[in-house]
């Protein structure tokens, strides 16, 4: 029989016998710091022999100065040289660079105050008083001038300062002025002046676009008629046309009146323009754009050859000034 050979190696362990067993030594426990890698030294900027081996330690930045930059200690004197860096510096330019020397490459700051210039202050023009003249001048009557005083006005606004005159001599006008500027009482004066108080007729007639200006001019003229015994009759839309009818049979000096309403009357015979000398458009424009244009052509085409027209707009459209041409005899303008 063949003898076995227990130290002979076999890929596995037959029974009756055990693995040699593995022995592993502890490890020391550390006592000195291991150092770092030089490369890893020489990347955190630590000095040691890893400088030496071409990596070398991180260098402190020192700030940039120009080539040509003096300072006080490179000098005898100690005093900054002239065009130096210290003196340019301070002097707010910059040396070298794109744009050449004495120029600055800083931004200016947003803060910066611009340089104010002395303002001129202009001496004020000396004003020269203009005279205005006062209604008893203008060549109203004793009554109107008592109903002025009465209502509280002391001396005419420049529209009836200019036109008052020309309407008492008979003459056509165009008046441009705004809303506002005592229109009606430069149209209302001269009518209540010339008319006849003892003929109890229509005689005036003045045109308005609305119904609310109609009262407004109605009542601002029997203001200033109180003291003369003329009678106004206001006619306009929206109000029963049956005391229309009885206030035009009972007599009107002055009727004022919307175009429609006024054109209504005439067709039905309540109204008569026979008598009439004076005739206002009052706000010309404003009727123009309501669509009157036709009603006060046949308004004016029913006027006596013999009468006085008068027309205030604040605007001169095209078919204004056209109606003008038509029905006014050589207008004096007058424009505020």
């Amino acid at each position: 029989m063949r003898k076995i050979n227990p130290k002979a190696s076999s890929s596995s362990p037959k029974k009756g016998f055990a693995p040699p067993k593995k022995t592993f030594s502890k490890a020391k426990p550390a006592t000195e710091k291991k150092e770092l890698p030089e490369w890893v030294r020489a990347k955190k900027g630590l000095k040691g022999d890893g400088a030496e081996k071409g990596y070398p330690a991180k260098k402190r930045e020192e700030p940039l100065r120009p080539p040509t930059a003096k300072t006080p200690e490179d000098r005898k004197d100690g005093a900054p040289e002239r065009g130096s860096y210290s003196t340019k510096k301070a002097e707010g330019r910059s040396t070298g660079g794109s744009k050449g020397e004495g120029y600055s490459t800083k931004k200016k700051s947003k803060d910066a105050k611009k340089v104010q210039e002395p303002v001129v202050v202009p001496e004020p023009e000396i004003e020269i008083p203009v005279e205005v003249p006062t209604f008893a001048e203008l060549g109203l009557s004793e009554p109107l001038i008592k109903a002025i005083s009465e209502m509280g006005f002391e001396s005419p606004t420049p529209i009836q300062a200019r036109a008052i005159p020309v309407l008492l001599q008979g003459g056509d006008l165009i008046g441009q002025a705004q809303t506002g500027t005592g229109k009606t009482a430069a149209f209302a004066l001269p009518i209540l002046e010339m008319l006849n108080r003892s003929r109890l007729a229509t005689q005036a007639l003045i045109l308005v676009p609305t119904r609310e200006l109609a009262i407004q001019v109605a009542g601002g003229i029997w203001d200033l008629a109180k003291h003369t015994g003329l009678k106004v009759v206001p006619v306009y839309g929206g109000q029963p046309i049956d005391r229309q009818f009885r206030a035009l049979r009972a007599g009107a000096h002055i009727v004022v009146g919307t175009p429609g309403r006024v054109l209504d009357h005439l067709r039905r015979g309540s109204l008569s323009l026979k008598e009439v000398i004076h005739c206002t458009l009052d706000e010309a424009d404003e009727m123009l754009a309501l669509g009157f244009a036709e009603d006060m052509e046949s308004i004016l085409g029913e006027l006596p050859e013999q009468r006085q027209v008068a027309c205030f707009s604040a605007t001169m459209p095209p078919r204004i000034v056209d109606l003008t041409k038509r029905f006014l005899n050589n207008p004096t303008r007058v424009s505020i």
